[in-house]
């Protein structure tokens, strides 16, 4: 898809139901799977992995933990099923996704009322 959106701009500006193509990079999180249901969190392409700054020893570079204000540059992705509902599967293996994979997805953003934000994948591409 085209014109990809970063993370950083969808967190900031996306409204509820807002359909939006979005470019990032998994990871921000030392496992940045969610256990039992196919959804991972997923990192602005402009934060820099541990594994991308020259001689840094981090064995889990995809948790970004070099980079400075991870929190408005990660957003959780999810894999709904028909109904709207989060799959119960392992979003590694079903969607064939590797920590540092950078990933064009498409979907429509999802806020609760507390204003945390999901968004909730109809299609990927792994770049």
């Amino acid at each position: 898809p085209a014109n990809p959106k970063n993370v950083h701009d969808i967190l900031a500006n996306a409204s509820d139901g807002e359909e939006i193509v979005a470019i990032g990079r998994v990871g921000g999180r030392v496992d940045p799977w969610v256990k039992g249901l196919a959804a991972f969190n997923f990192v602005d392409v402009s934060q820099i992995a541990c594994n991308e700054i020259p001689e840094d020893p981090c064995p889990t570079p995809w948790d970004f933990c070099c980079a400075p204000d991870l929190a408005k540059n990660r957003i959780l992705v999810q894999v709904p099923d028909a109904t709207g509902e989060p799959i119960a599967e392992d979003a590694k293996s079903m969607l064939g996704l590797m920590e540092l994979d950078t990933v064009v997805i498409s979907g429509k953003v999802s806020k609760d009322d507390n204003g945390n934000m999901v968004l909730l994948l109809s299609q990927a591409f792994i770049k």
